[in-house]
């Protein structure tokens, strides 16, 4: 069964402007969180992001209301070139542990396994709440000062 389906929807990204975002950049302030502005203001600045092989960028929304309630993107990795990483990842307060963000990194890493590559990795140091999640689905912390968790997509 699908997590909650009936309450939100994910869909990519190309069909929405950073304004979308800017309730969801608000509640990422009010917990001193930048993953939000930072999305904004790099599409702003009109640099594509998110287009390469094996990138891509979602949004979450509710049925209900339409709102944004989160996003999470994939990138190609700084620190392992071969990789990709999981990036500008946050869920709204009010919807964490509702399934939501499982369905964003579910995208982003079936994006990476469609590119082909091996390894895809994260940094989880948003929150305290953020390695848990990160492994409860099935990356590894590592010690490494770029990234803390990786997934070995040849082991899937």
């Amino acid at each position: 069964s699908s997590f909650g389906a009936a309450d939100f929807e994910v869909e990519e990204h190309q069909h929405f402007t950073a304004s979308d975002l800017l309730r969801l950049n608000d509640l990422a302030k009010s917990e001193n969180v930048n993953v939000v502005s930072k999305l904004i203001s790099s599409w702003s600045d009109n640099k594509s992001f998110f287009g390469e092989r094996g990138e891509g960028l979602w949004i979450a929304r509710s049925t209900e209301s339409g709102e944004v309630i989160g996003v999470g993107g994939i990138t190609i990795c700084p620190t392992f070139t071969e990789g990709r990483r999981v990036r500008r990842f946050y869920i709204a307060p009010h919807w964490r542990r509702r399934g939501v963000a499982t369905a964003l990194a579910n995208e982003c890493i079936e994006r990476a396994k469609s590119a082909g590559v091996s390894t895809v990795t994260c940094h989880a140091a948003a929150s305290a709440m953020a390695p848990r999640f990160w492994e409860s689905i099935g990356f590894e912390p590592v010690a490494d000062s770029d990234v803390t968790h990786v997934m070995h997509l040849a082991n899937q």
